[in-house]
């Protein structure tokens, strides 16, 4: 929709989901019939109907036409009176003559904590090792004897186990 103001051509923005405001609405039965929509927090914006959905679409033509000639903008306000909450705490120590000895045993927990992460780290790193170690002396192992594998009457039960010799595999559990 165009309209002309003073030769300057103002378009409205097309239905977007920018542009689109949710709104919480409180539906009443009204005691004489019928059906009276509010929004809340705007006590003047209302719609009436017999049904809820013709006193949605009232509200709906009321909110439209106060729109047009209103905006809807934020404001954001920081409280001139507001604490941060750990406020309270700050120098709560400040005059106890054990904190320095807190803190330094807290020093010393944090330092033998980090040993024994780093010790169990390490041990972590070296058990790896030695199992990749093993891996790869394994796989050396089957490719020096060319890894022929031969079937033994184990391997052929197995098999014949789960081959029911008509060609179709079944399972083996």
């Amino acid at each position: 929709m165009t309209t002309d103001l003073l030769n300057i051509h103002v378009q409205k923005p097309a239905e977007t989901s920018w542009n689109k405001i949710n709104l919480t609405v409180l539906i009443a039965e009204q005691a004489e019939g019928g059906y009276q929509a509010t929004v809340l927090g705007w006590a003047d914006c209302q719609g009436s109907g017999l049904t809820k959905e013709e006193a949605i679409a009232n509200l709906n033509q009321a909110l439209n036409t106060r729109l047009e000639t209103t905006e809807i903008a934020a404001l954001q306000i920081v409280n001139p009176n507001a604490e941060h909450p750990w406020m309270k705490l700050a120098g709560k120590y400040k005059d106890d003559p054990d904190f320095d000895e807190m803190l330094a045993n807290i020093e010393a927990l944090r330092q033998e904590r980090n040993a024994e992460m780093e010790a169990y780290y390490r041990q972590l790193d070296e058990e790896d090792e030695a199992y990749y170690r093993q891996l790869d002396e394994e796989d050396e192992a089957q490719f020096d004897e060319g890894y022929d594998h031969q079937f033994d009457e184990e391997d052929e039960a197995q098999f014949d186990e789960g081959y029911d010799h008509s060609g179709n595999m079944e399972d083996i559990a």
